[in-house]
């Protein structure tokens, strides 16, 4: 009896301290701080694909840690990647290696990361609507030397999502819906591409400061497409913009670009086809552009879209563009013409305009504009930041020229400087085009342009509780523009939280304070500053929401904790007691 008595003990007895342990472990968890997990990543390294250990696209960028180099070889692969950490994905060439999006997807999505490169590949058949390559939410990106293919013009070559510093160089966008769309974001290049045998080549849509340049846009319903209020400050320069049936430069509720030294040409498929087209778009400056043999050479829906920006290069002796069809003369042999101005319709033709104004151009040239022999290229770090605090340094180079070479910057807000390298703090907002000119030694000049966008955009927050002002409310951004920092901050006395300087793009925000429901609430920021009111809740418990729902699952897990305690100790007192009840 006593040996069956212990042996009955024993069972229970081991299962009472498994629940202890158990319960132990509950505690610990629950009362235990928050502690972020620690990685231990390989020093960065290369990983190729096709491998025993590394079959597919993904299974290697999955393995891969932040700086690793991911090397492709020749093949057909059927994938859909996601990239979600910085690496650099080579293919062996676009003629042979192919990423198959399988009508289901993207190729190749990039999302919420920086510090990524791809290049090599022809990415095709990406699902309808999708993009053969999706840039989400990241920065420092560049898409090169690539081949893609759309989906029966149903789908776009490149994607770039509410994101900045992305690069698509060299690479060849046809049969898409956009060659390259721009959503949001800022700051963005597309230089040296063929976007042709698509809809639109490049679309630009509420996004500032993107350049556009070199590329060939030829073959669709329109060249360049820059749309919408957001649409500001972008440089579409140096591009062959031609044979398109819609228009070769189409501009909708958009102002403060630069469209300059671009070859127009040709777009006349129909008898409606624009060389460039406005609605809705003022303070633009349009210069230098060779407008040849189009149907209709420029169309303005408004009078304000043919006065209201401006056709010349501001120059003490303006330079405008060149018009195939302009009929004036030159009288003094500068190379400007002096009659038949503005033009085109410079007898306020409908042909320019519904309303019947007269032209745009005062300074039409006589020959197509050239640019020198000499390459300048001029670049800028950092191109974005806050007024007073954006301290820019300017490098410049100049090839194929007579050497010693002269610099002068402009930069764009009353202020210059000589030097091939340079540093300007600016202290005004908006978008700065930052111009270097290069002259050599046989009075050669040539000239190259930079962004620099000076953000315009910022919040007030008028914090209530629907009678009063709240101060000490607590203000914290939840998401922002990528590679933006996170901001908190307490209101005032009046309730006021000012952010006077905010990047382009979209936010999330939380607003908290103590006897108040937590409120989080989303807004866009463009060129001005959002003034915003918001109104807590108070809580019935006087708690915040926050503190309720973690005083109910404290409850839940102390009652379960209870329970456990409880049938415990009966197991217990039935095992000493021999089963008996």
């Amino acid at each position: 009896m006593l040996a069956r008595t212990r042996e009955g003990v024993a069972g229970p007895e081991g299962k009472w301290r498994s629940t202890r342990l158990l319960i132990l472990c509950l505690l610990v968890i629950m009362l235990a701080p928050s502690v972020p997990p620690v990685f231990v990543r390989a020093n960065p390294g290369t990983l190729h694909v096709p491998s025993t250990q590394y079959p597919t696209i993904q299974s290697a960028v999955t393995a891969a840690v932040s700086g690793d180099s991911i090397i492709v070889a020749s093949g057909t692969y059927a994938e859909n990647v996601l990239i979600d950490k910085s690496l650099t994905l080579t293919g062996a060439g676009n003629s042979s290696t192919f990423l198959d999006g399988q009508g289901i997807g993207p190729g190749v999505t990039v999302f919420t990361t920086s510090g990524v490169a791809i290049s090599g590949f022809t990415i095709r058949n990406p699902g309808i609507f999708n993009s053969s390559v999706l840039v989400i939410s990241s920065f420092q990106v560049k898409v090169s030397q690539s081949v893609l293919v759309g989906s029966s013009k149903q789908s776009n070559g490149t994607t770039i999502y509410d994101s900045y510093a992305v690069t698509v160089a060299s690479t060849v966008e046809t049969g898409n819906l956009y060659g390259v769309a721009v959503q949001g974001g800022f700051a963005n290049v597309i230089q040296e591409d063929n976007a042709s045998g698509n809809v639109i080549g490049v679309g630009i849509f509420n996004s500032t400061g993107n350049v556009v340049k070199l590329n060939t846009l030829r073959y669709g319903s329109e060249g360049v497409r820059i749309w919408y209020p957001g649409a500001t400050g972008n440089l579409v320069t140096r591009n062959l913009i031609a044979n398109n049936s819609a228009a070769g430069i189409s501009m909708l509720s958009s102002s403060g670009n630069r469209i300059i030294g671009n070859e127009v040409d040709f777009n006349n498929l129909l008898s409606t086809t624009e060389g460039i087209y406005l609605s809705s778009s003022t303070g633009n400056r349009i210069y230098y552009n060779n407008i040849r043999n189009n149907t209709l050479q420029v169309y303005a829906v408004y009078a304000g879209d043919m006065t209201g920006s401006v056709w010349n290069d501001s120059g003490t002796r303006p330079k405008g563009n060149f018009w195939s069809d302009y009929n004036g003369t030159d009288a003094d042999n500068d190379g400007i013409g002096d009659t038949n101005r503005p033009w085109p319709c410079f007898r306020a033709s409908s042909v320019c305009s519904a309303t019947r104004v007269t032209g745009v151009d005062q300074s039409p040239l006589m020959k197509p504009w050239t640019f020198s022999s000499l390459i300048i290229t001029a670049a800028g770090q950092p191109v974005i930041g806050c007024p007073s605090v954006l301290n820019v340094t300017f490098t410049g180079s100049a090839q194929k020229g007579a050497p010693p070479y002269a610099y002068d910057w402009d930069f764009a807000d009353g202020s210059r400087s000589a030097g091939q390298s340079v540093s300007h703090v600016y202290s005004a907002k908006g978008t700065f085009f930052a111009t270097l000119t290069v002259i050599d030694s046989s009075a050669t000049n040539g000239t190259d342009i930079v962004p620099i966008i000076v953000f315009a955009g910022g919040l007030f927050l008028t914090v209530t509780n629907g009678q009063a002002s709240l101060s000490k409310a607590n203000v914290t951004s939840v998401s922002q523009p990528t590679g933006q920092p996170r901001f908190s901050q307490l209101t005032n006395a009046n309730g006021i939280a000012a952010l006077p300087c905010l990047a382009p793009g979209r936010y999330s925000i939380q607003v908290s304070s103590s006897g108040y429901e937590t409120r989080r609430t989303s807004f866009f920021i463009g060129n001005q500053t959002v003034d915003m009111l918001q109104i807590l809740v108070r809580t019935s418990s006087g708690l915040p929401v926050v503190l309720l729902v973690v005083g109910g699952v404290a409850a839940a897990v102390v009652a379960l904790l209870t329970v456990l305690f409880v049938r415990a100790r009966k197991r217990n007192r039935l095992a000493r007691t021999g089963g008996a009840r």
